[in-house]
């Protein structure tokens, strides 16, 4: 909700007619699809891992090499199915499936051949063009947690790791490129020359062994001119009917859980507990869809994808995605509690230029919104939408809602060029929001949605002067918008030493140390360093110097009233807990922010004479006013990142007045689990030589949280032939 966050009236009236024209002449599958490009399908083949294929291709391979071991008996692992929704329902579960990467699902048939490679099949006409078949492969007994329909197409095998010359014969056999690495003259696609070499002693091969795919996902930086690595983002990786996710690690770096011989393509996902990124017009409409980004092979193991801005289909979504890692490596270091996870993010080059973050997918609460600005529903959702985008939408289904749009992208500018550290400030801001939405709730999310969305459509701007819907609505406002520019400034400090506003830069520190407070009604040109929100106090309220330099001035004329005083300090400056913390569902305005603050730290007079100064002459600094201590609550975001070697780290979210945390093992789900450990930090690597599993706890001296969920830490050889190096 930055910067004119929902867009003005006339931009309203502008949609209903201008963008239905815009429509007529630029279908909206095209307004962002730019550079993408449609996967294009031979003939179907044999399958080479259905049931009967594979028993032909062991009969042979055991037959040539006579073996002395048992042929082994050859049954379904897997069904090859189509799935073929028709609900709202079906596509909700598909939805969900995809998110927490159950099955890897797409939208063309995985038994033809791929002339060339793209980043989508199927492209739908319009929002009501949604329901289309999905292929995949389920475990042989795999029970849907909700019931879709589906045909098995085919009963397959799916061989071991130690099976992998009967999978090349298999290949051939079906008439499958094998992609083996073989001398030249020598046709590996032939299965009686496969036949041939699989009788001679592995070294004297006249192919390559197995290898375990990895390589790299870097994204230009168009502020700093360099790389940024791509983290933490799920990339699909397989061919023909397998294919699997993994993750990029923070150095961009990502490794197949599978080796393979020949090549396997590399696709971007943009699915991760963090957001969902959706830009083109199948993706916002929820189609399976993965943008193709390189293919690797043994010879170019290792290689790295370089993404640069002109890029258009992979970069403004991967800097988005950055800009989310970013925020969320900022905020939960410095002990917010509620960082951005599994939503569902909209992307936009086009369109024109605001940002918002309405949690219609978190919240489902699209209604309540309604309700609260009565403007009408359909002016919700013009406003929220169609001006925004530049091009008409109807209204999607609530899987499909966004928490966040970015729109207009491409006017993020810095003498001309389209600057990454713009788009991220502007991440940075609405991702402080939706820390804001997840610590207050659904209900006074939709109070202060629906207040900017009314401001908009009745004067053109979402904050007015402070005054608008209401006095009582105003000062929602201004402590929302306070927090979340207050959080971007202290961000782009720390990434970029630098903080944007319109078309200069500024020294964020310096900026914010220069803050006046006006009062409402503000009729005087607002800026962020000059404003009626709560900025300037929530960054006094941070910083650890006293100062009393800046002013308290009139809204309307300008003139100085008063010196704002600040002689409050609360607990670590690096630390943004105690400015957080007081976001809740029970507080909407400075003086219900203030004194709840009062009454957990109990500061003395210093917050009161700070929140006057400021023109919320509210906040008692009374005698009873202290906090006291609680039991935490249970870490939050546990999860466990492995690397080479059998190192794990885990990592979870820190808690409030939590001293310290526990790590409990166990080496079995339903076994005991026991204490390996206390420490003081959200942080602990284990070294493990077998699947573990591991949980968390947060204690103090008046007793211990639960447990979060157990986790499982997996053992991953590393630095042999055929393996990723080891970190």
């Amino acid at each position: 909700m930055k910067k004119h966050v929902i867009w003005s009236l006339f931009l309203i009236a502008f949609s209903s007619q201008t963008l239905a024209d815009n429509k007529s002449l630029i279908p909206n599958h095209l307004v962002e699809s730019q550079g993408q490009s449609r996967i294009e399908l031979g003939v179907r083949l044999q399958n080479p891992y259905s049931v009967e294929n594979m028993r032909e291709a062991f009969t042979l391979y055991h037959n040539a090499t006579r073996t002395s071991t048992l042929m082994p008996a050859i049954r379904a692992t897997h069904q090859y199915i189509e799935i073929m929704p028709s609900t709202e329902a079906h596509l909700q579960v598909l939805d969900a499936l995809d998110a927490q990467g159950v099955l890897t699902l797409h939208d063309y048939p995985l038994d033809h051949a791929i002339d060339a490679e793209g980043d989508y099949y199927v492209m739908p006409v319009d929002e009501n063009d949604l329901y289309h078949p999905v292929y995949t492969l389920i475990p042989k007994g795999y029970q849907f947690s909700s019931p879709l329909p589906f045909t098995v197409l085919e009963d397959v095998y799916e061989p071991t790791e130690e099976q992998f010359d009967v999978e090349s014969l298999a290949l051939a056999m079906a008439g499958w490129d094998t992609e083996l690495d073989c001398a030249r003259g020598v046709d590996c696609n032939d299965p009686e020359e496969l036949l041939r070499m699989f009788q001679q002693p592995r070294q004297e091969r006249l192919f390559g062994s197995r290898y375990r795919p990895h390589g790299y996902v870097k994204v230009r930086n168009t502020e700093t001119g360099g790389w940024d690595n791509l983290k933490r983002a799920k990339i699909s990786i397989g061919r023909g009917i397998w294919w699997r996710y993994t993750h990029t690690d923070n150095n961009g770096h990502f490794v197949s859980p599978k080796k393979y011989r020949g090549k396997v393509r590399i696709r971007a996902k943009w699915r991760s507990n963090i957001a969902t990124i959706r830009k083109s017009w199948n993706e916002l409409l929820g189609i399976q869809v993965s943008d193709h980004m390189m293919t690797i092979k043994k010879s170019s193991n290792g290689r790295t994808k370089y993404i640069e801005q002109n890029d258009e289909r992979l970069w403004y979504k991967g800097t988005v995605h950055n800009g989310l890692v970013k925020y969320n490596d900022y905020v939960t270091a410095r002990g917010v509690n509620e960082p951005i996870h599994n939503a569902n993010v909209w992307v936009w080059k086009n369109g024109s230029g605001a940002a918002s973050t309405p949690m219609l997918f978190r919240y489902g609460n699209l209604p309540q919104i309604i309700a609260l600005a009565n403007i009408g529903a359909s002016n919700v959702w013009d406003v929220l939408a169609n001006a925004l985008a530049g091009f008409a939408i109807q209204l999607v289904p609530p899987h499909l809602r966004p928490d966040q749009i970015y729109s207009g992208l491409k006017r993020k500018k810095v003498n001309g060029q389209i600057n990454t550290a713009k788009i991220q400030q502007i991440v940075l801001h609405e991702s402080a929001h939706y820390s804001h939405a997840e610590k207050a709730g659904s209900y006074l999310w939709a109070k202060l949605f629906a207040a900017e969305l009314a401001n908009s459509f009745h004067h053109g701007d979402s904050y007015v002067d402070g005054s608008q819907p209401s006095y009582t609505r105003g000062r929602l406002i201004a402590l929302a918008e306070g927090w979340a520019t207050f959080l971007e400034y202290k961000a782009m400090n720390f990434y970029y030493d630098k903080a944007f506003e319109g078309e200069e830069s500024y020294d964020p520190v310096a900026h914010m140390e220069g803050f006046d407070m006006y009062t409402r009604p503000m009729s005087e040109d607002r800026s962020d360093n000059q404003s009626w929100f709560l900025t300037g106090l929530m960054w006094d309220i941070h910083d650890s110097s006293n100062d009393s330099s800046n002013r308290l001035r009139n809204g309307t004329s300008g003139a100085n009233i008063g010196f704002l005083t600040d002689e409050l300090h609360l607990q670590d400056q690096g630390v943004l807990y105690p400015v957080f913390r007081g976001l809740r569902s029970d507080v909407e305005d400075a003086c219900e922010y203030g004194q709840y603050l009062e009454n957990v730290y109990n500061p003395g007079p210093a917050i009161e004479t700070l929140f006057a100064s400021y023109d919320y002459d509210c906040v008692d600094a009374g005698p009873g006013g202290g906090g006291g201590n609680s039991i935490p609550g249970t870490p939050g975001n546990f999860n466990i990142t492995t690397y080479g070697g059998g190192i794990n780290v885990l990592n979870w979210l820190p808690v409030g007045q939590a001293d310290n945390y526990e790590v409990w093992r166990s080496f079995c789900l339903g076994c005991t689990f026991n204490k390996i450990a206390t420490i003081n930090g959200h942080s602990y690597q284990a070294n493990v030589f077998n699947n573990t599993y591991y949980r968390v706890r947060a204690c103090n001296n008046l007793g211990c949280s639960g447990y979060t969920a157990a986790r499982l830490a997996y053992f991953q050889a590393c630095g042999g032939p055929g393996e990723p190096p080891c970190e």
